[in-house]
């Protein structure tokens, strides 16, 4: 894994609050990089950073309990009425793709 991975992992495992300590040093490591490369943001770890963010908030709201299919393919567990697929049932299934 690399450095962004256990990074993410990290936040992950302890939880994001954006007022906590670890948030804070989250920010001075990203200062910290940016001057490091003459404060050129790097492209790759702002979409890194992003697509963790991404997947906390997923994973945050994602309900993990499975669907309940009524006869017309609406997901009473989670009320998803509609046309497509129960959104928690796409949330679990990229979740599933994208955890590293």
């Amino acid at each position: 894994m690399g450095v962004w991975s256990e990074t993410f992992n990290r936040k992950l495992a302890q939880g994001h609050d954006h007022g906590s300590a670890a948030h804070a040093a989250d920010q001075a490591e990203a200062r910290e990089r940016r001057q490091n490369t003459g404060n050129h943001p790097d492209p790759l770890s702002d979409l890194q950073l992003e697509h963790a963010l991404a997947l906390e908030i997923i994973e945050a709201l994602a309900d993990g309990d499975p669907c309940q299919l009524d006869h017309n393919g609406n997901c009473q567990a989670h009320a998803a009425f509609g046309d497509g697929e129960c959104p928690h049932a796409l949330a679990k299934a990229w979740l599933e793709r994208n955890r590293a």
